[in-house]
């Protein structure tokens, strides 16, 4: 739970696992905002990253960054292998504003990222098209969701 402006807001966090592409179609379609994490110590885990964006793009049908999203690089308190110029070309690509740097182990800046997007949510005033989502829900429900 995270407070933004006097209101509470709650956070659900999804874990897709890269490399196995298990998310769940309908859910990708729902997700109101992105937290999109690489590992700086890892110099394949933004390739990897971008591999799940087009996943997620060509189920939404539209560019990630029409939602609010956010950069963050896990791992900072280990040798950076993802250059500065990487993560910057990469934000650029895909129209990110915010990079946070984050170290589970020191506990930095990891809360940051949850109020940063949350007050990038409540500041989000795009209005998805009715028809387009209305298409979306039609081709969705009729298939199965297995989780």
């Amino acid at each position: 739970m995270v407070k933004v402006r006097g209101k509470a807001l709650g956070i659900e966090i999804f874990d897709p696992v890269a490399q196995y592409y298990v998310l769940v179609e309908r859910y990708v379609l729902i997700v109101p905002s992105y937290i999109l994490v690489f590992s700086l110590n890892d110099e394949n885990s933004l390739k990897d990253l971008r591999k799940m964006i087009k996943w997620v793009e060509k189920i939404i049908q539209m560019p990630i960054y029409y939602k609010p999203i956010i950069l963050v690089g896990s791992k900072s308190d280990l040798e950076w292998n993802v250059s500065q110029d990487e993560i910057e070309e990469f934000m650029k690509e895909y129209r990110i504003q915010r990079f946070i740097p984050t170290s589970a182990r020191y506990d930095k800046n990891v809360t940051k990222c949850y109020e940063k997007i949350s007050k990038l949510l409540c500041d989000h005033d795009m209005k998805i098209d009715p028809e387009l989502l209305a298409k979306w829900e039609k081709e969705k429900l009729k298939k199965c969701l297995v989780m």
